[in-house]
């Protein structure tokens, strides 16, 4: 609030306890304080940091000790970096991206969550709600799978809340109501590797916009094991092409879509359209495939299974006006387009 900011981390140095770091800073990037947070003989690694309405901070992250291991830990402090209280959570976790302000003064963390008892690496999401004293609110767990992630969340501003992380290879959005209720989840993914995004911002259009890196997935000749940024732009729903959300899956791959062609396009009310979709040779379709077509309000006008190869859409019931066509097969969104009907 004055301007300035905040860095979290740790601080590891021979022979001392590594412990969560805060550093402070004034507008010009000068350091005003720094502040070593944790406990003797514990490991704390910090990973998020949030400013409070008091000008003190939140810190939350992971700590390497004791029975569960790796417990997730928040702390609050006042203004100078000084802890007021900590609070250990999460069972077995590794990653603790972020920590919110609610409009009604709560905390809102978004961290993994584990059972000592459960098999290896698999783990958890987890939102949590806090008050400003450190007690739980309530808690919402999705998507156990093996090695989940969380990363970055916003609250938008009807109290809503968009959220980042990793579903093992696999780049994941999920909204959730204010109340922590899950709306929806999209799984983002290139055609294979693996796939993290590490930031999330809500855009002017009420959709959304997430930034990390992938490895491998190009067919591109020189690139295929290089670790490359990607950048995901959204709708409101999560969806790169309109409509997604309406064909029943929720993982979404990214670079197919240059292996797709429709045409004519614009093509007349009536007549056929053509659809050709060419993967490359590593291609693996996850059951039969379909092509659905939405209207521009989102409704469903037509849906039918289609091969691999070139083959002819014949008695679309289309009127004239833009539609969206979207190809999937059992369990992933593959391509999509826009067309238009004179």
């Amino acid at each position: 609030m004055d301007g300035g900011g905040i860095l979290c981390g740790f601080y590891d140095r021979t022979g001392l306890t590594v412990s969560a770091y805060l550093v402070k800073y004034d507008e010009f990037g000068d350091t005003l304080w720094t502040s070593r947070l944790g406990l003797q003989n514990q490991a704390f690694d910090a990973l998020g940091v949030q400013e409070y309405t008091d000008g003190g901070f939140l810190l939350t992250g992971y700590r390497n000790y004791g029975n569960p291991w790796n417990m997730s830990f928040l702390i609050r402090t006042d203004a100078q970096g000084n802890e007021l209280w900590r609070r250990f959570y999460g069972g077995v976790a590794t990653q603790n991206g972020a920590v919110r302000i609610a409009a009604d003064g709560n905390i809102i963390t978004w961290s993994v969550y584990r059972e000592p008892d459960w098999e290896f690496e698999w783990q958890q999401m987890m939102l949590t709600k806090w008050s400003p004293g450190g007690s739980i609110l309530w808690q919402r767990k999705v998507i156990k799978d093996y090695q989940v992630g969380t990363t970055d969340m916003e609250i938008l501003e009807d109290g809503s809340i968009i959220a980042a992380g990793t579903n093992w290879n696999r780049s994941v959005l999920i909204k959730f109501s204010a109340e922590g209720d899950s709306l929806w989840s999209r799984e983002h993914t290139l055609f294979t590797g693996y796939h993290f995004l590490y930031d999330v911002q809500p855009t002017s259009d009420g959709g959304f916009v997430g930034t990390g890196s992938t490895t491998g997935g190009f067919f591109t000749p020189g690139i295929q094991t290089n670790q490359v940024i990607w950048v995901v732009k959204t709708d409101s729903m999560g969806c790169v092409v309109p409509g997604c959300h309406t064909v029943g899956v929720e993982e979404y791959v990214m670079d197919l879509n240059e292996h797709l062609r429709v045409w004519p396009n614009p093509v007349a009310s009536g007549a056929p359209l053509t659809v050709a979709f060419t993967p490359p040779p590593e291609f693996a379709s996850n059951g039969p495939l379909r092509v659905v077509v939405l209207d521009a309000l989102g409704r469903q006008v037509h849906e039918e299974r289609v091969q691999l190869g070139t083959c002819q859409l014949a008695n679309l019931p289309l009127a004239t006006g833009s539609y969206h066509l979207h190809l999937t097969d059992n369990t992933r969104w593959l391509a999509g387009a826009k067309v238009v009907v004179e």
